[in-house]
């Protein structure tokens, strides 16, 4: 079976493809006889067989649009264009069926409910009884990533820009509610967990009305910054649960900040869909996700941001001093710290095992290019350029964020997966620099971790934005 999602004129077009081992007579019958039909369509149909007739549904109506027996058979049905062609194919028959219609953030629906439909026609044509099912919700977010329905878009405002998303659901709008709220959310308190990320700063809620609403600032620099809204519907009529329309808006300022948006609330629908699929408790995403953004210019991005309890001066000493970067880092760097300066890197023992580099040269160099202590650090690593930025949070501790920039290209598979492992590892680094500043006990391997991170970080990749 093959199942494509396209865009022609502005409306969404769902194409699929089904090999049946009978011929296209028997299976023109199963199409256009109500007695067939309604056995595996989704609503019960009548209809005067001819070009330009009305056909009437259980719940709307529509009109014969082509029928060339037994080979085309399409029909309107309210704003939607449902086609059947059959062509012969051996012994049996190749079926393409297309549904075009308007509404794309529901693809995935129709694109699990016409499977669970063709399927009860496949055993209605072998002879076996027929059973509706309910789609199950693995498959439905299964065709949502593959038709890319859980990425955002960026819009401009008149003062700025607009993150948003919307997403399909499997379960009510109340059963999300209470999957993402431990307790009543109110004005003026802070947002429950499960309505934020740990890239955008939470401030005050704005409005709620439960179960459909919940709108918040989020701060930056301690000050709001703009809002983020969560809106619930049950009125879109998929099926499947309820509609989510996510936005987050800033100001043309902050304009940076619109590719973590985008990557961060990504990653934590996708946790959100996880837990109402397996009805997992805590955290629905990872906060310390990175983003991975395209440059103008054709290079790649990674950035993370991550709050530390710890002051900038005692960070500093951990990304800077010999011992305690080699408690870290998957290199040995001979550090001469002043702008300007030469760098060597080189792979520890552990790290060359890990890349099956044993037996080549695996140095390279670099140059420091910033050095502002104990707030920047910045330095070439071969073709890549690593940043390292600290800024106090006025309350003991500070903010880390860091950023990468190198080359790659991901429309190439080999290049994004090379991105992916990058991130990944990074991040087990951050992790690592986390527990040894805190002093927790760390009976994990970082390598460990960044394999356990790379899927989380080959979606990431794909759904890469331009900045």
């Amino acid at each position: 079976m093959n199942e494509t999602l396209r865009m022609v004129d502005g409306r969404a077009v769902l194409r699929i493809e089904r090999r049946l081992a009978h011929p296209p007579a028997k299976v023109w019958r199963a199409l256009t006889e109500p007695g067939e039909l309604s056995q595996w369509f989704p609503a019960t149909v009548s209809m005067d067989l001819r070009v330009g007739a009305e056909i009437q549904f259980e719940f709307g109506g529509g009109r014969i649009l082509e029928l060339d027996p037994p080979r085309v058979f399409a029909f309107s049905w309210d704003d939607s264009l449902l086609r059947f062609e059959l062509r012969p194919d051996g012994d049996g028959c190749l079926l393409v069926f297309t549904h075009t219609f308007d509404d794309r953030a529901g693809a995935a629906s129709f694109a699990a409910g016409w499977r669970g439909c063709l399927d009860a026609m496949e055993r209605l044509l072998a002879g076996e009884p027929v059973a509706h099912v309910r789609p199950p919700a693995e498959l439905h977010d299964a065709y949502l990533d593959a038709f890319g329905l859980d990425t955002g878009e960026v819009e401009q405002t008149g003062d700025g820009w607009r993150v948003r998303f919307e997403r399909q659901l499997t379960q009510p709008a109340g059963a999300v509610w209470a999957a993402l709220t431990a307790a009543p959310p109110r004005v003026g308190a802070p947002p429950p967990a499960g309505f934020t990320t740990g890239l955008v700063r939470p401030g005050a809620v704005t409005a709620v009305t439960a179960p459909r609403l919940l709108e918040y600032e989020w701060l930056q620099a301690d000050r709001p910054a703009g809002r983020v809204r969560w809106e619930l519907s049950d009125q879109r009529g998929t099926g499947h649960g309820a509609r989510l329309l996510l936005t987050q808006t800033g100001p043309a300022e902050l304009a940076d900040q619109r590719a973590t948006a985008l990557s961060a609330w990504r990653h934590h629908l996708c946790g959100v869909a996880r837990q109402l699929r397996t009805g997992a408790t805590g955290p629905a995403s990872d906060p310390a996700l990175g983003t991975l953004c395209r440059t103008g210019d054709g290079r790649l991005v990674l950035r993370f941001e991550r709050r530390l309890a710890h002051p900038p001066e005692r960070v500093w000493r951990a990304l800077t001093e010999r011992d305690q970067l080699r408690q870290r880092f998957p290199v040995h760097v001979d550090v001469d710290l002043s702008r300007g300066a030469g760098l060597r890197f080189e792979l520890t023992a552990e790290a060359k095992r890990r890349l099956a580099l044993t037996d080549q040269d695996t140095t390279s160099t670099g140059e420091v290019t910033r050095f502002d202590p104990p707030r920047l650090l910045e330095y070439t690593w071969g073709e890549e350029t690593t940043r390292w930025e600290l800024t106090p949070d006025g309350a003991g501790g500070c903010r880390l964020v860091f950023t990468d920039f190198f080359d790659g290209d991901l429309d190439q598979p080999d290049h994004r997966d090379a991105a992916a492992q990058a991130s990944a590892a990074w991040h087990a680094c951050l992790d690592l620099l986390a527990a040894r500043l805190s002093d927790q006990q760390v009976d994990w391997s970082t390598w460990d971790r960044a394999a356990g991170l790379n899927d989380d970080y080959l979606a990431v990749a794909r759904s890469a934005v331009r900045v």
